[in-house]
């Protein structure tokens, strides 16, 4: 579906609509259900692939949360009974084990991402040396690298005690593959949008008008953008064609056409 086709508009106005006709409660599951559709009009590909990145994420992500509570449980057993230095020696083994798990989901996380962009690359690359390989033609799912980088920066800041995991996994779900994310950009936190993803919003004056003036700025905004990089793309044209005039017509090469004329000549008339 492109963003700037007539299908896209229509099912941006349908989803607006129906998201503000169902009761609050479920307004989160509207967009989860238009986000889903929006992948799926990609193929089946794509849905299988954040299906992959969502699950894998979603899981280390507890799995993180449960470790570092248990491994706060026995440190709190057993703190009064340690010294210093053993207190140490524990808290550096226990980040050792988080660490080795993060690990593991980013390599998940990042192999998922690098299968279907370098596979090919890395193919032809080995057939130079006369492998013979048949090179996979695998399409690059739309999205893929927004949404992996997107559910591995919330695996890490899980990690890091930065925000606390979504048990819930249809609104994690939410959360990777909420579709205009992709058009406008850049990669959210989970802290800064996670929970106005699933947040009731009530549709009235002030928010409609505020709606309105948000879009008008951001067309402005890509209105000037486009004519700045027209500008210089007409600049730079017209830099090469001056630059190609002056070397066509320089006395320089003026002269040497001229001396080529009269020799030119100068052998026609002594045949």
């Amino acid at each position: 579906m492109d963003f700037i086709s007539g299908s896209f508009v229509l099912f941006l106005c349908v989803l607006t609509a129906v998201y503000y006709l169902v009761p609050r409660r479920v307004q989160w599951i509207v967009l989860l259900c238009g986000s889903v559709f929006f992948y799926a009009f990609a193929g089946w590909r794509s849905l299988l692939y954040i299906l992959l990145a969502t699950g894998n994420t979603y899981t280390f992500a507890l799995l993180l949360d449960k470790t570092a509570a248990r491994q706060e449980e026995r440190y709190a057993a057993v703190r009064d009974t340690l010294d210093k230095e053993a207190r140490k020696a524990l808290r550096a083994n226990d980040k050792k084990k988080r660490a080795r798990l993060l690990t593991v989901g980013l390599v998940i996380g990042i192999g998922l991402l690098c299968i279907p962009k370098y596979t090919g690359f890395v193919v032809r690359g080995v057939n130079r040396f006369g492998a013979g390989l048949t090179v996979p033609q695998l399409l690059l799912p739309m999205g893929l690298s927004f949404y992996t980088f997107q559910s591995v920066g919330y695996m890490i800041d899980v990690y890091w005690g930065k925000v606390k995991p979504q048990r819930n996994f249809a609104r994690y779900a939410l959360f990777v593959c909420f579709f205009p994310a992709l058009i406008q950009g850049p990669i959210s936190r989970y802290a800064d949008v996670g929970e106005q993803l699933t947040a009731p919003h009530p549709c009235g004056v002030f928010f409609i008008s505020k709606a309105a003036a948000g879009a008008f700025f951001e067309i402005c905004r890509a209105y000037l953008l486009f004519i700045s990089i027209f500008e210089l793309w007409w600049l730079s044209c017209s830099a090469m064609t001056a630059r190609s005039l002056s070397m066509r017509f320089s006395p320089a090469v003026i002269r040497l056409r001229s001396s080529d004329m009269v020799l030119s000549f100068s052998n026609s008339a002594s045949a």
